[in-house]
């Protein structure tokens, strides 16, 4: 993280752990999800316990990481108009504050009823993510559910969607050098008018 945030403000060239490898994996790879397979994890998590079904849903549709999803309570979820809007603070070990609509038919699966269920705390599971993973696995797919946020980033690069550089790392929460583009109160109504062409995998 501080080597990105070192080039990507011009203080190094280059990232100098790039290229390390682990077991002969290029660091910051992994593969996204086929549309096949993002229709079969997707249409089999609705008959999973509500945690781990909207923690799914939710890593596929947001681009957030798995601890901003673990940490999410009722109160950072508002509505505008029938959009979603998450206000994320951050955690203590991933902290990319930002303002986001969610996609659409995240709305329209239902997951505002199940935001409005919850007293507190969205997900009290004890490792959600890992019990997740590892019903991925049983429906033979030998990826984790992190692959989803790789998904999302790969169709918001769609030049169709036209969102920009800046916009789309900022979705994302990642670090960037052109933060002044991220800044103003007309941002999430703009991300709004954008997030709507991303098409429902299901």
């Amino acid at each position: 993280m501080a080597f990105k945030w070192a080039c990507s403000n011009g203080k190094i060239d280059t990232i100098p752990a790039a290229d390390l490898t682990v077991d002969n994996v290029k660091v910051g790879t992994r593969p996204d999800f086929t549309k096949d397979e993002t229709v079969t994890i997707l249409t089999a998590a609705r008959e999973r316990e509500p945690e781990q079904r909207w923690f799914t849903w939710m890593m596929a549709a947001t681009g957030a990481s798995n601890r901003e999803i673990y940490s999410c309570e009722r109160a950072d979820f508002s509505l505008q108009g029938e959009t979603i809007v998450w206000d994320l603070r951050g955690t203590k070990t991933d902290c990319r504050e930002r303002t986001i609509p969610l996609l659409g038919y995240l709305a329209r699966e239902g997951f505002w009823q199940f935001v409005q269920s919850r007293p507190g705390k969205l997900f009290t599971v004890a490792r959600v993510d890992e019990k997740v993973n590892n019903w991925i696995k049983s429906l033979g797919i030998a990826k984790t559910v992190y692959s989803f946020r790789h998904r999302l980033a790969t169709q918001l690069r769609n030049p169709r969607l036209a969102i920009g550089d800046d916009l789309q790392r900022y979705y994302l929460g990642h670090s960037g050098g052109d933060v002044h583009a991220t800044y103003g109160e007309m941002l999430v109504d703009y991300l709004l008018e954008i997030i709507e062409r991303v098409p429902s995998p299901v």
